[in-house]
């Protein structure tokens, strides 16, 4: 998957590439969290299917899962050895 563009607003794209770290290591419910906290914030539509930078935040979402999977793996794997 490529990823899709990012916003021009240097202040939204970190607020986007944050949230995807942190529900990364904390899960969905900190996604619903969020989501539901920040309903009337037009920075946090991106939460929203259809919603303008939507598929960044997903591509971003899938990157940072990645990369906390590849540290448990790693993690798991030292303890092993």
């Amino acid at each position: 998957m490529s990823a899709p563009a990012p916003p021009q607003d240097i202040h939204l794209m970190n607020i986007i590439d944050k949230l995807a770290q942190f529900v990364s290591r904390n899960g969905k419910e900190f996604e619903q969290m969020t989501n539901m906290r920040q309903i009337n914030n037009e920075k946090f539509s991106f939460l929203r299917p259809g919603q303008e930078f939507y598929d960044y935040y997903q591509y971003k979402l899938m990157e940072s899962r990645k990369s906390v999977m590849r540290k448990l793996v790693s993690l798991n794997h030292c303890q092993l050895a």
